[in-house]
């Protein structure tokens, strides 16, 4: 809205003529020129981002959905119970916690799920069952780490050239404001 107001500004400046467009001139001109820049490397840094941001949303549900399955197997297995407190351990407010949050740090909190699954803490969930729901956990956190570690600067780049913008809109205020 403030780079579309200073471009008003501009074109009624121009329109005017006089000292109004020298003023507006030399105070938009130049920080509007760049706006053009800024949204060229928005969009590229979008459009280079926007695959690997996919993927890695593909991946994230993948990983979720194994999750729920993996809480859902482990409770089947020690006999649906309607509270225990091993389960509660391994799964604090259900499957939730490796889940959701920063998906940065969902590979890391995966990881920790398969520790926790093959440490012992639950006596009736059998140690080969526990081992080979680890493994799917371990294996899914593998390829998630790896689709958050080529999303990771691509998604910079984008926070980055948003952030161009602001700091474009930020000038355009000035500028306006000392017109």
């Amino acid at each position: 809205d403030i780079i579309a107001d200073g471009n008003t500004t501009l074109t009624k400046a121009r329109a005017r003529g006089g000292d109004w467009q020298t003023s507006a001139e030399a105070r938009l001109g130049s920080v509007l020129a760049l706006v053009a820049s800024v949204d060229a490397r928005i969009a590229s840094a979008k459009a280079a981002a926007a695959p690997a941001v996919a993927a890695l949303d593909a991946g994230n549900h993948t990983a979720d959905d194994l999750l729920g399955r993996v809480s859902d197997d482990v409770w089947n297995a020690i006999g649906r119970p309607a509270s225990d407190v091993a389960y509660d351990i391994i799964f604090p407010g259900g499957f939730a916690y490796y889940a959701e949050g920063d998906i940065n740090e969902q590979a890391d909190r995966m990881d920790m799920l398969a520790e926790l699954l093959t440490s012992g803490i639950h006596p009736r969930l059998a140690a080969d069952r526990a081992t080979a729901l680890a493994a799917e956990v371990t294996a899914a956190s593998v390829s998630l780490r790896a689709l958050v570690d080529a999303a990771r600067p691509l998604r910079a780049r984008v926070e980055l050239a948003s952030r161009m913008k602001t700091a474009v809109a930020r000038s355009t205020q000035l500028a306006i404001a000392g017109l």
